[in-house]
């Protein structure tokens, strides 16, 4: 609501308690019959996407010709940080004047009155008609006022099973995947769906268009709710998150759904259209990552290239594979409950995690590399279908949700040698860990992306991760790779098991780690 409570001229007596106003408005009428709100500064309210003055509210609200007094002010709100609040005394009877007043407000705001330049009138109007009841102590302008740092915390994180390409959620396309996902955060958090500032999904095999706008609308959030798909291919659903808690912390929103989706099994067929009319349409399995002169390897290869490169033979990646299927298994019957289902007869699962012996690994074939350290179909995550998001919020918003939240406490992004995209990570958390001042030993928990066996150990060894306490609940390897919603899916995993359940299904001790 663009404010909420108001007392009129017309009320019951019962509503006025020593000069006190009791329909939730925090104010009171002083001797003279003015109406005041306590809290009323006049700086900027940042409240429903929407910024104002309060004098420019109340302006409005005093052009209605039933309105004799109006006074505005901007109070905290458990939800959305701030509120607009609004104590008005009617000149006029008016039927229903909550809803007109509602109306008329919006109409002439979304005319583009925009707020004033000088935002410190004098406390009587000209006209004599209104009081507004604050003190020249809190007029503040800009560049007067106190620098405030936004911080994002996520308050829900969700996902679906992740199902192989051509199984359990084959017949569902990228937006049908994330629409439960985000319906289901926002009743978790408890807000209302159009408390929804923005919605930023990752997703890297749509042929246009916008999933995240169709996800948005299916699962019921306002059409007027803004809708974002990001694609940076595997990163899509990790960048939507940073893009989303920047907004946050820029104060361009207040509540973001954030995170990716992706359905392999519904994906469009790629074809670049024929040059000339006597051409063909030529298939193709993938976009290019790089132009030339740069080198553009299949990610396979280069991940094929790295394990030749430093000596790392199949029997250690076959190994890798199978504690990352035995950490899945472990954590499959206590993440059960906490999955998203999809249609009627979606899995209850992440249904690629299986019992994978070291025999049987050994035994995949040899996909690419070289027989002595090639990466197989064990050691190279399968194409898969599935969806995954996190509500993020002003940490200030999120006071009042009544739920235990995790701080964002940095992000960083980047590019790298496009030969050699596995190694970028590395360096990356590394200036992460400097800009933050801590050590891989400080991590409770780490997420790491399992594209490809080798990958995920390299940049574990170099960054000095403990192996044991990797992946915790099982990675990419175990469940597959839905491309533009497996970073969403490694920070739904993190909150899984830092504010949610560990592998047995306890909420675990963590300390004063980070």
């Amino acid at each position: 609501m663009l404010f909420s409570g108001y007392i009129c001229g017309h009320a019951p007596e019962t509503r006025w308690q020593d000069g006190w106003l009791t329909l939730g408005d925090h104010g009171f009428v002083d001797a003279a019959g003015f109406l005041f709100l306590t809290g009323r500064e006049n700086r900027m309210i940042i409240t429903s996407g929407l910024n104002v003055y309060p004098e420019e509210v109340e302006e409005v609200l005093s052009a209605h010709p039933a309105v004799a007094i109006a006074v505005v002010a901007g109070l905290a709100d458990k939800v959305r940080g701030q509120r607009l609040e609004a104590a008005v005394q009617l000149s006029l009877p008016l039927e229903d004047a909550e809803t007109v007043l509602l109306r008329h407000c919006r109409a002439h705001l979304a005319a583009g009155k925009l707020p004033p330049q000088d935002p410190c009138p004098p406390q009587v109007a000209a006209d004599g008609r209104r009081k507004t009841g604050y003190s020249e102590d809190h007029c503040r302008t800009s560049a007067q006022g106190e620098h405030v740092t936004r911080r994002a915390v996520i308050v829900a994180a969700r996902r679906t099973a992740i199902a192989p390409r051509g199984g359990a959620l084959a017949s569902f396309q990228a937006d049908e995947l994330a629409a439960p996902v985000l319906a289901r955060l926002i009743e978790d958090a408890g807000l209302a769906a159009d408390m929804v500032d923005q919605v930023i999904l990752g997703n890297a095999l749509y042929g246009g268009g916008n999933p995240a706008r169709l996800a948005a609308l299916r699962a019921g959030i306002p059409a007027s709710v803004p809708a974002l798909t990001v694609d940076t291919q595997c990163c899509s659903g990790l960048d939507a998150i940073i893009l989303g808690a920047r907004m946050i912390e820029a104060g361009a929103a207040a509540c973001v759904l954030a995170g990716g989706t992706e359905s392999f099994s519904r994906s469009p067929i790629r074809m670049h259209r024929p040059r000339t009319g006597e051409d063909q349409p030529v298939a193709y399995s993938r976009p290019a990552f790089a132009p030339p002169p740069f080198a553009d390897p299949d990610l396979a290869e280069a991940a094929a290239g790295l394990a030749d490169r430093l000596g790392i033979p199949r029997q250690a990646q076959a190994e890798f594979a199978v504690q990352s299927h035995a950490k899945a298994a472990a954590a499959a019957q206590g993440l059960g409950e906490r999955l998203v289902p999809v249609g009627t007869s979606g899995p209850d699962r992440d249904s690629f995690t299986r019992a994978l012996c070291f025999k049987a690994a050994m035994r995949a074939p040899v996909l690419a590399g070289t027989p002595e350290t090639g990466l197989s179909a064990a050691t190279i995550a399968c194409e898969a279908d599935g969806a995954a998001a996190v509500l993020l919020m002003s940490e200030e918003a999120a006071r009042g949700i009544g739920r235990r939240c995790l701080r964002i406490s940095g992000a960083l992004s980047c590019g790298g040698d496009p030969a050699d995209p596995a190694l970028v990570p590395v360096a990356l958390a590394g200036r992460l860990f400097g800009d933050l001042g801590i050590a891989a030993d400080d991590l409770a928990a780490v997420e790491l992306m399992e594209a490809y066996a080798v990958q995920a150990m390299v940049t574990a060894d170099r960054l000095g991760l403990d192996p044991l306490g990797l992946n915790p609940l099982g990675g990419a390897l175990a469940r597959g790779h839905p491309i533009g919603a497996s970073g969403a899916v490694l920070a739904v995993q993190l909150v899984e098991r830092l504010l949610g359940l560990d592998v047995n299904g306890r909420h675990p001790h963590l300390g004063e780690r980070r």
